[in-house]
Formats: structure tokens, C-alpha cells, sequence
């Protein structure tokens, strides 16, 4: 209660003129003055029992919301994060809800690149050096892309050469910034070139990382991807050459590792978007006889000294013929290769059935387990081998 009371108290100062305290004013009296309440928020943070109470620690969070809206204390409080994160583990969580409050309740942005740009300049070797507070920055740097994605994304750069880094913890925690931000700000189709770009570029990053050299690394990659694909996040024109190298993955030397693999592959098949049986020899058929259609929808190259001969002749009318017979054809592009992805989709996964059936011998639980799971689901959507695996 008395906590609560000093702190309503501190705000209620911060919605005063304070310049009419010093005769003349300052801008270092002032600086001072918010400096010293702000002090008072760090300790009150510091301690367990405070962070762990929501109305006063909400309470503290909107005193240094008002000292960065009011006093630009931005910079300074941005920094207090960092130094907070280090040394107390319990302020991951919470400050990340901090940062969210500021964000969009004081229309701090800033802050959110102050932080990310602050632990983009962390040497990787002190980051290897320091495990405890690593992890600490790790754990709020994700949930922070899961609070505040959209403010994050500009400056997800400087996080990028952490994936090379030393620390396999800080690599985890980079890895799982890109797939909060995949998946929350850049899986919609109405993206555009740029933000598509992007996405690309930060997905290729997650697929390095299937093959990183530490195993935790490849297990949290896997998670990752799973995450994205529950979602329906994952381009359709990136699924065949994921789909081979998380197959790769099935022999990893980790169970750990194996076992993200199968589920992955699991939800893949149950998440397809090509159909509820799987038959290759249907689709097959099917695109046979759409590729043929095609075939016939395209004028011959032969005709194409005649085509541009008439087009003067026709004028108008040819033109609007002709703009109708390539939606046609682009239409039944679209729908060739639909079923070339279905098809690939398809033997990709026949291809790891062997694989799975190898792992119902392996010494792991989780092997048989995960390995039952993808076979039953295999069989549920008629993958070829699936029944006599």
C-alpha cells in the first residue's frame, strides 16, 4: 500500500509543472529531477515481489511512460532495460509488457529500436561469456517480437549478426524474433514487393539454421518452422525445398532434433493445401492432361509472323481477343503448376517414409512415437509406402 501510494504520488508530480520549482530553470534541475524518479521506478522493479504485483507494476510502467513522453527519458530508461535484463531474471516478462505499454500507449517507438539496436551491439563474446544474462536477453527480445512485431521489424537488422555469433542462446533468441515477425507482419498475401523481400531474405535465414552446428540451434529452427506452418505462414514456392532438408533432418544425431523433424513433417501433411488424398498417380494424370491443355491454349510458333501480320487487320476487336486468351492461359498456368507443386509435395513426402519407418526400431521413445504419428497420418492421406511402412 505505502509502494502504491509513493508511486501515485510520483505521478501525480510528473503532471506538474515542474519548471516553476527553480527560479531560474534548468534543463539540468530538470533533467535531475526526472532522473531521481526514475531511480525510484528501477528499485522498485528490482524487487521480486513488485514485478511479480501487476496493478503497482503497472503502476511504475505508466510513471516511466509519462518520464519518457514528458521528460525524454527515452535513451536513458532504453539503457535502465538493458542493465535491468542483465542482472534480474524476473523483469524478462515484464518488461516486455513495459515496452508494449509505451509503444502504444505513449507512442514511444523509439524505444523499441533504442533496445533492439542496444542488444544488436552486444559483443558476441561477452554474450557467450555471460549465459545467465543472455538467456535473459534472448527470452525478451522474442516475446517482445510476439508483443510489438510491427515495431521491431525496421530494425531486425542489427540483430542479424548475432546468428553468426558465439552464442548458440543468442541465436535462439534472433531465430525466434524472425518467426514471430514471419508469422504476425509479413505472412499476409497482400504484402508488397519489399515486404516480400524481406520475409524471403529473414526466411533463408531460418533455413541455414535447419543445419546450424549446435543441436539445441536446429531443434529450435524446427520448432520455428513448425510454428509457421501451423500458421499457413510458409510460401507454397518454398515448401518443396524445406520439405528436403527437414527430410535430412530425420537422421540428425539428436532425438531432440529427429523428433521436431517428424512433427513437422506431420503437420505439413495435415496442413496441405493440395487435397485430402494424396495419390500420385491421380495427380499425375491430372496434370498430364492440364499441361496438355495448356499446350493447346498456346498459339503455335509458327503462327507468330501471321499473328503480328492480321493484328493490324483486326484492330480492336483482335486486341481484346487477344487479352482474353492470355487471362486464359495465364489462368491455366496458374493451375499446371498448382498441381506440379501438389505433385512434388507428394513424392517428397513418399520419399520420407522409409526414413520414418527406420525410426520404429530406434532406441528413442519419442522416435517410435513421432515416427507412429507420421505413418498414421501418412496412411489417413494415401502417401505411396505409407501402408507398408
Amino acid at each position: 500500500g505505502q509502494r502504491e501510494g509513493v508511486v501515485e504520488l510520483l505521478s501525480q508530480l510528473t503532471e506538474l509543472d515542474l519548471v516553476q520549482l527553480w527560479e531560474p530553470p534548468t534543463p539540468q534541475m530538470m533533467e535531475d529531477c526526472s532522473n531521481l524518479i526514475a531511480a525510484c521506478c528501477y528499485k522498485l522493479l528490482e524487487n521480486p515481489a513488485v514485478a511479480r504485483e501487476k496493478a503497482l507494476r503497472d503502476k511504475v510502467f505508466h510513471l516511466m511512460g509519462a518520464l519518457i513522453k514528458s521528460y525524454s527519458q527515452a535513451l536513458s530508461i532504453s539503457l535502465k532495460v538493458i542493465q535491468l535484463l542483465q542482472h534480474f531474471e524476473h523483469l524478462v516478462s515484464p518488461l516486455a509488457v513495459a515496452v508494449e505499454m509505451w509503444v502504444e500507449q505513449f507512442g514511444a517507438k523509439s524505444i523499441v529500436a533504442e533496445v533492439v539496436r542496444e542488444l544488436g551491439s552486444k559483443d558476441p563474446k561477452d554474450l557467450a561469456l555471460d549465459a545467465s544474462g543472455t538467456r535473459c536477453f534472448a527470452a525478451f527480445l522474442v516475446e517482445l517480437a510476439q508483443r510489438v512485431p510491427s515495431a521491431v521489424l525496421p530494425t531486425i537488422s542489427v540483430l542479424l549478426p548475432h546468428l553468426s555469433g558465439e552464442s548458440y542462446t543468442m541465436r535462439n533468441g534472433v531465430l525466434g524474433v524472425i518467426g514471430e515477425v514471419v508469422c504476425q507482419v509479413l505472412s499476409s498475401p497482400e504484402i508488397d514487393e519489399q515486404a516480400r523481400s524481406t520475409r524471403d531474405q529473414l526466411l533463408d535465414k531460418l533455413e541455414e539454421h535447419l543445419y546450424d552446428v549446435i543441436a539445441f540451434v536446429r531443434s529450435k529452427t524446427l520448432q520455428i518452422w513448425l510454428q509457421l506452418c501451423n500458421a499457413k505462414a510458409i510460401p507454397l514456392t518454398r515448401q518443396r525445398p524445406l520439405l528436403q532438408l527437414v527430410v535430412g533432418r530425420l537422421r540428425d544425431k539428436s532425438s531432440t532434433v529427429r523428433k521436431y523433424a517428424v512433427q513437422l513433417l506431420t503437420a505439413f501433411l495435415t496442413g496441405n493445401p493440395f487435397a485430402g488424398k494424396l495419390d500420385e498417380e491421380e495427380f499425375q494424370s491430372k496434370l498430364t492432361a492440364e499441361e496438355a491443355r495448356l499446350r493447346s491454349l498456346l498459339p503455335p510458333e509458327s503462327a507468330e509472323g501471321e499473328g503480328e501480320a492480321a493484328e493490324g487487320e483486326e484492330g480492336g476487336a483482335s486486341g481484346t481477343q487477344a487479352q482474353g486468351q492470355a487471362e486464359e492461359v495465364a489462368k491455366q498456368m496458374a493451375v499446371v503448376q498448382y498441381l506440379r507443386d501438389g505433385l512434388s509435395f507428394i513424392q517428397t513426402m513418399a520419399d520420407c517414409i522409409p526414413v520414418a519407418v527406420q525410426l520404429l526400431g530406434s532406441r528413442s521413445a519419442s522416435d517410435v512415437l513421432e515416427a507412429l504419428e507420421l505413418l498414421a497420418t501418412a496412411f489417413e492421406f494415401g502417401v505411396r509406402g505409407a501402408r507398408e511402412g
